[in-house]
């Protein structure tokens, strides 16, 4: 089945596509199906969302520096606590410096761990469906699996 369209409606298909290219939306992808990662060009156009990211901005940097700080801190007292633990251990048998190097492994593997198993649970969470899963198409997310 044939479809014709008119001059006109072709010209304002084409026109629109152009538009929505300059905003960082492809036609082509879209239309593929292929996964578009990229966000395009996400920047506020009215005045008003302007000032909301601007305030957001100003507002959220000096949060999130206040926020690391204090999980710094908090993370501090485990990890002193441990290199103490570990200079009372084996203080009068090692040099400062190698108690260091050990505390260094044993917190850097602690962290690798912790990280590699987040990592996995999100790749494949327990009874559920991965978000990675490249064998299902983006719009089936959130949705059942059975009809």
């Amino acid at each position: 089945m044939i479809l014709f369209i008119s001059d006109e409606a072709l010209e304002d298909l084409i026109s629109e596509i152009v538009r929505a290219s300059n905003r960082g939306v492809s036609a082509i992808r879209n239309a593929t199906g292929e996964p578009n990662w990229s966000y395009g060009h996400v920047t506020p156009l009215s005045r008003s969302g302007k000032i909301f990211c601007i305030v957001y901005a100003v507002v959220g940097i000096p949060l999130t520096l206040v926020l690391l700080s204090a999980l710094v801190e908090r993370l501090l007292i485990p990890t002193i606590w441990l290199l103490q633990w570990l200079n009372s251990r084996l203080g009068h048998l090692y040099q400062p410096f190698n108690i260091r190097i050990v505390h260094l492994f044993v917190i850097g593997n602690t962290c690798a761990c912790n990280m590699h198993t987040f990592w996995l649970r999100l790749r494949d969470p327990p009874g559920g469906t991965s978000a990675f899963d490249s064998q299902r198409p983006f719009t089936t997310y959130g949705q059942s699996q059975h009809p």
